[in-house]
């Protein structure tokens, strides 16, 4: 390993440990919910065939590797992941009607944004799990894509609320981080390091937009910007292993998840069962098969 990788921090999202069940049996979670997808969609009068499961790419976040930088630069795609096709195969042999039938029944009625006000809707169909500066979160549950969900996950209202809720204490995390102090100090530091490398930037993530809209201009990702990414990428990997960034990040991510899990040990108790439920549930489908 050479220096620069052995300085590198890789930092996993904060509260990650909560999520070992749903990681270690992704797969299951996911047969199991499609298998209950396409019984609901058979009940309605549809075909469907289980997609197949598709691994997520669960990337860490790495500060000061050097070695990863000039390989990748930030490690940016201008194409971001796959979208869920709008057009199963299933709707190939459909006239125009059956197929507005076939989506209706998986996805849902459309709804409207102007639907939900105030983080609530009179539909009593649609799901709305308001989750503060997070956002609003919203659903139908009379779709079979909720029947699925709902045979593996349980009662979706709580578990979109529970897990909506940890997805915002994450981010409580890391607005806690980067707004510390002692953090904002250590940013000063790096982009007066990058000024001095030539990069105008106040912070990583403001580089980082600023390489993606160029990116977005280019309609892709040309091989000169590839290199400007790599560039600044690197410049900003030496700043951040030359002020101990790294090592400060997780130093404060362990400080305020903490503080962060404390206030909410109730939630993190019931997330837990959650998971276990689900688990039990998705191999309770699986055995059926």
């Amino acid at each position: 390993m050479s220096s620069a990788s052995a300085s590198a921090t890789v930092i996993a999202e904060p509260f990650n440990e909560l999520f070992a069940i749903r990681y270690q049996h992704d797969r299951e979670l996911h047969d199991a919910r499609e298998l209950a997808t396409a019984a609901c969609m058979k009940s309605r009068g549809f075909d469907y065939r289980p997609r197949d499961y598709v691994k997520p790419l669960r990337e860490s976040r790495r500060i000061g590797d050097e070695q990863y930088a000039t390989r990748e630069g930030f490690g940016l795609s201008p194409d971001g992941p796959p979208l869920v096709s709008q057009s199963p195969d299933e709707l190939r042999t459909l006239g125009p009607a059956a197929a507005a039938a076939w989506t209706e029944a998986y996805f849902g009625r459309r709804i409207d944004p102007q639907q939900i006000a105030n983080g609530q809707s009179a539909d009593k169909s649609i799901v709305v799990i308001d989750n503060g500066e997070d956002g609003v979160v919203y659903f139908r549950k009379d779709s079979c894509i909720a029947a699925g969900r709902q045979a593996v996950e349980g009662d979706l209202v709580e578990w979109s609320a529970v897990d909506g809720k940890l997805q915002s204490m994450r981010n409580d995390v890391i607005r806690a981080v980067e707004s510390d102090p002692r953090y904002v100090e250590a940013m000063t530091g790096w982009a007066s390091c990058m000024r001095e490398a030539g990069y105008g930037a106040k912070s990583r993530q403001e580089q980082i937009e600023e390489l993606l809209k160029a990116i977005d201009l280019e309609g892709g990702k040309s091989g000169s910007l590839k290199e400007r990414e790599i560039a600044v990428a690197t410049s900003s990997a030496r700043c951040e292993v030359s002020l101990g960034i790294g090592p400060l990040y997780q130093s404060l991510l362990n400080e305020h998840q903490e503080v962060v899990g404390r206030v909410n040990e109730g939630t993190i108790l019931r997330f837990q069962e959650l998971e276990r439920e689900a688990e039990k549930r998705a191999e309770e489908l699986l055995s059926r098969r």
